[in-house]
């Protein structure tokens, strides 16, 4: 289905009060897929849908809040959304809340917990992507864990697509991904010296390119 069309019937789930229409038109609304970027909107989208605790959209609003997308910047609220969302089991917030004690922000730094956040995205029945490399790097550097360079190629493999649609997927996930990512697959390919893995990680960098730079 081409994104206009997409965005015609999600507006319509929307319209009929269905929390997941919602949460994917504000998806398209905050990427520019099929409709004009607008912030502001996507923000409401996701407020409408997680009153039904879509946790979807409860995790969108907590990426809103970390990077001021329709709504001014508040680390604390984006925090507490990506606590919220995990709670629910959403894979993705499973991920930010690694970040965030693996980088320290608004807690001590823990490794040890990062890696337990991490493993809980990678090993999701939605698996995050993101968790899976940032993952990868915690065990290629023995961040957390023990230093075991196999099984981050292991991770690695699990998070790379395994057809055109699941590229397409990654492509949206990492469309508003953390600016340190890049950084996070560039000392994946240094440490882990695999050349198909290598080519895979190049390929996610030079998309990350091309999405916003987050504030």
């Amino acid at each position: 289905m081409d994104k206009e069309k997409a965005a015609y019937w999600y507006k319509k789930a929307a319209d009929n009060g269905e929390s997941r229409g919602m949460n994917n038109l504000g998806e398209m609304y905050r990427t520019g897929q099929g409709v004009e970027i607008n912030y502001e909107e996507a923000f409401r989208l996701y407020q409408e849908a997680a009153k039904d605790k879509d946790n979807c959209a409860i995790y969108n609003m907590g990426e809103c809040y970390e990077h001021g997308q329709g709504v001014e910047k508040n680390m604390e609220k984006a925090l507490e959304m990506y606590r919220q969302a995990a709670e629910l089991g959403d894979s993705s917030a499973c991920c930010a809340m690694g970040r965030f004690c693996e980088y320290g922000i608004l807690m001590e730094i823990d490794m040890n917990k990062a890696v337990e956040w991490y493993t809980k995205g990678a090993d999701s029945k939605n698996k995050d992507e993101e968790a899976l490399y940032r993952l990868a790097l915690c065990y290629a550097e023995g961040k957390g864990v023990a230093q075991d360079e196999e099984k981050a190629r292991e991770l690695c493999r699990r998070a790379w697509p395994e057809n055109e649609s699941e590229k397409e997927g990654i492509r949206n996930d990492f469309f508003n991904a953390p600016n340190d990512l890049s950084q996070v697959l560039s000392s994946l390919k240094e440490l882990l010296h695999d050349e198909v893995i290598g080519a895979q990680l190049d390929e996610l960098v030079e998309y990350l390119k091309t999405t916003p730079v987050k504030k």
